[in-house]
């Protein structure tokens, strides 16, 4: 619960940031971040990698079959496959997290 609280609170500060950048309603700003969630999930469900140039990029990986420990009976157990994302940061997006100006990273609409 706590979470999709989170989560929430998460992207209305996101949608009044893209509102505040661009003078978009919030509800632009909502369609703007579900349409980009639902390329992504769609693409990365086809097990294509997802490029975004200067922020990064999304590549499935599958993690393989592997034995694994049952804490509670201290029993080995076998973990079957398992898809995951891997997301690997774009060097415009590190750059601004170490706190560097960044001009190419504000795209304008």
């Amino acid at each position: 619960m706590a979470n999709r609280i989170l989560a929430k609170e998460m992207q209305k500060q996101s949608e009044i940031m893209f509102g505040k950048e661009w003078q978009w309603s919030l509800d632009d700003c909502e369609t703007a971040i579900d349409i980009f969630s639902k390329a992504v999930t769609e693409m990365i469900s086809r097990d294509e990698k997802v490029l975004i140039f200067g922020f990064g990029s999304f590549e499935p990986k599958t993690i393989k079959a592997h034995l694994g420990l049952d804490f509670a009976t201290q029993k080995s157990i076998e973990v079957p496959d398992k898809k995951t994302v891997k997301f690997k940061a774009g060097k415009d997006f590190k750059t601004a997290l170490r706190g560097k100006k960044n001009d190419k990273m504000l795209c304008k609409r």
